[in-house]
């Protein structure tokens, strides 16, 4: 007696088979890593439009102690966060020239938070982004965790503190002080 199949039972069994291979495959987050007071975070590539190197700042009087001042990108204005006092960093007493600025948009508004620099850009399973422990809400604000990633390679490992951007750059107090910049910058009509 032969085995025979009909067209569609191996049809079945090749979807069968390619769907089992497509489970296998895990979904990855693209990160952007940085480096902040000696310690590594990460945000979703998804997150930022462009990473840039620090240009002139210029101060804001009169605003809040995490606002460094605002640049000139391409003819727009963009407000630059400190994001060691943002995030309630205790800044070491070592100053560590910033190198790079990351450029985020957030209900049309542009912002630029100002980093030590970048490190990397990695693609990370979801799966390895886990919750983060209640201690590490002491150091940073727990609104603005997503979560937290360790790589470990051979004997080392890595420490990596995913950060909520959109939830760092939506506070009123942030929309608020936008606004002022924006009619600051607006012409005066006479």
């Amino acid at each position: 007696m032969t085995d025979t199949k009909s067209i569609t039972e191996i049809v079945q069994d090749v979807a069968g088979t390619q769907k089992s291979e497509t489970e296998r495959v895990e979904a990855q987050e693209q990160v952007v890593v940085f480096e902040l007071d000696h310690e590594e975070y990460g945000v979703k590539i998804t997150d930022i439009k462009e990473i840039i190197k620090v240009p002139e700042i210029t101060p804001i009087p009169d605003a809040p102690d995490y606002v460094k001042g605002i640049l000139n990108l391409r003819g727009g204005i963009v407000v630059v966060i400190d994001l060691e006092k943002r995030i309630h960093l205790v800044q070491s007493a070592e100053v560590k020239e910033k190198k790079h600025i990351i450029i985020a948009e957030l209900d049309k508004n542009i912002f630029g938070i100002e980093i030590d620099q970048v490190l990397e850009v990695l693609r990370i399973p979801v799966s390895k982004i886990k919750k983060s422990p209640a201690n590490l809400a002491s150091k940073v604000q727990e609104a603005y965790i997503k979560g937290v990633v360790v790589l470990e390679n051979g004997t080392t490992s890595r420490l990596i503190i995913m950060l909520d951007l959109p939830a760092l750059l939506s506070e009123k107090n942030l929309n608020e002080f936008e606004g002022k910049v924006a009619l600051a910058a607006s012409p005066v009509k006479k």
